[in-house]
């Protein structure tokens, strides 16, 4: 049993220094991406593509080596790539689709208690969402990473499912940044572009 904490204690300690080396690196780059407008193909009306886009976007302002260039119209990934064809893009375009969006209702019933006494039931909502955030380098034909999430979810106890939505993005940024600046960092090709 002494020997399985160990390892345990040993894995976190090891998870703990790759993610301060990949910081240490990625504070050596300079780096520079734009967010494009994450794609919500079923629940437009949550907003949760917007407000993904909007969390990535202040996670990225605040990490060193990383500087988020902002444009004077919202940008698009039509606009980012004929920038690249001028010769004045960034390194890589960060955008991103959800192809899932849900909600439930949970009743769960009174229950005797083994004890004695018995709970009341009670009703619970979940809203979940699921989908990729990509990463494309140039000459942007394609995206060079995806990274994944399945059923990121937020339950609370009152139904209001739109909000719940858009409350899923900082537990997906949460969920896919620490691979993003990996990649960021193994990655590591620059570009020479003139920057605007």
């Amino acid at each position: 049993m002494k020997k399985i904490f160990l390892l345990l204690y040993v894995l976190f300690l090891l998870s703990g220094c790759s993610q301060n080396e990949i910081e240490k690196k990625l504070a050596q780059q300079n780096i520079y991406l734009v967010v494009v407008d994450i794609e919500n193909r079923l629940n437009k009306a949550s907003d949760v593509g917007y407000a993904l886009s909007e969390n990535l976007k202040n996670r990225l302002e605040n990490q060193n080596g990383i500087s988020l260039e902002k444009r004077p119209k919202r940008a698009t990934f039509n606009d980012e790539k004929k920038l690249f064809e001028k010769g004045k893009g960034v390194d890589y375009i960060i955008t991103g689709v959800i192809d899932n969006s849900s909600t439930k209702k949970v009743d769960y019933p009174a229950r005797t208690r083994s004890e004695g006494g018995s709970s009341t039931g009670w009703t619970e909502y979940r809203a979940c969402v699921s989908g990729a955030i990509k990463i494309f380098k140039p000459p942007f034909t394609q995206s060079a990473k995806n990274l994944t999430f399945n059923d990121v979810c937020i339950k609370q106890n009152h139904e209001n499912y739109k909000e719940m939505l858009r409350r899923t993005a900082p537990k997906v940024v949460d969920e896919v940044f620490y691979e993003l600046k990996k990649f960021l960092v193994n990655d590591g090709k620059k570009h020479s572009f003139t920057r605007i």
